[in-house]
């Protein structure tokens, strides 16, 4: 709700919305409502990530940062390090990472 001739209105939720203006001055008023013409939508979530290096030398410590777009809120992450050798013949296998954010 707004008493602004121009109001700036921000649309939190992904929705249809009916939008209605009254007019008012010394000879009455008048409202108009638009059915449905505000129609807010997510953006489409598409994931992507990069990382501050991609070789070297064992044990390689690597950052990745997420640049996923579409307001992701849950990450979860695997690192493809299966390894096997021929000397002791042991798989390992690091586990899935799971990343929430906080409650907005």
């Amino acid at each position: 709700m707004s008493t602004d001739q121009n109001p700036i209105h921000t649309y939190t939720d992904e929705s249809t919305y009916t939008v209605s203006l009254t007019s008012t001055n010394d000879a009455g008023s008048d409202t108009e409502t638009k059915l449905g013409y505000v129609i807010a939508t997510v953006p489409p979530l598409e994931a992507n990530f990069n990382v501050n290096i991609t070789g070297g030398k064992a044990p390689l410590t690597v950052q990745f940062t997420d640049t996923s777009t579409g307001a992701p809120d849950t990450w979860n992450w695997t690192f493809g390090d299966v390894a096997l050798t021929n000397k002791t013949r042991y798989m390992s296998i690091l586990p899935m990472a799971s990343i929430q954010s906080p409650l907005r």
